[in-house]
């Protein structure tokens, strides 16, 4: 499958080693995320759609630099990195895109996962003299921080997405793309005013 970001996506939201450049290391997260969380998002037939059309325009700027996008791809590529729109009662809105959306989704599952190696004698969590592994409570606080985040993006691209509808005619079209399965950790309370 081909995938919509890369690392320096990742790095772009949040700071991580220089060391973590390993594509066997970091591309299994994205292909998971985009695989789970996106496509159930989006919906399976909208998601293939958007998959296939940037595929598509980015092999063929691969072989001819020169290549322009058709309109149908500008919409994908702006529905990936993000840009700014009119809403019905003309306001200017700015979104991050779905590339955004999945950095945050990759960063959650690298934060859960990388944290344990796998060795021949079994699963190990590795401690130098200089560190020690952070606490299960810790990261899970960082894995629930980072999809809060992208669950919030998703919002902004949800909003997009409903303004420009005709432009997206598999958004919501036989798809009923729900947050179910994926849950924030943002709570929100109510705020009382009481005096005392």
């Amino acid at each position: 499958m081909e995938l919509l970001i890369t690392v320096d996506n990742i790095r772009d939201i949040r700071a991580i080693a220089e060391s973590v450049d390993d594509v066997d290391r970091l591309d299994p997260y994205i292909s998971e995320a985009q695989q789970v969380e996106l496509k159930e998002l989006m919906g399976v037939e909208f998601f293939y759609h958007m998959l296939m059309l940037i595929s598509d325009y980015y092999n063929k700027k691969k072989e001819d630099p020169d290549y322009i996008s058709t309109p149908e791809e500008e919409l994908y590529l702006k529905l990936l990195k993000g840009g700014e729109y009119l809403t019905a009662q003309g306001h200017s809105v700015r979104f991050s895109g779905l590339a955004t959306v999945l950095s945050y989704f990759s960063y959650a599952r690298l934060l859960m996962n990388d944290n344990m190696k796998h060795t021949n004698g079994g699963f190990v969590v590795k401690k130098t003299e200089f560190s020690d592994p952070a606490s299960a409570n810790m990261i899970i606080k960082r894995h629930q921080d980072a999809r809060s985040m992208a669950l919030s993006h998703w919002a902004d691209v949800t909003m997009y997405l409903d303004q420009k509808r005709s432009d997206y005619p598999l958004w919501r079209m036989g798809c009923k793309a729900r947050t179910n399965n994926i849950k924030s950790s943002a709570r929100i309370s109510g705020v009382t005013n009481r005096r005392r």
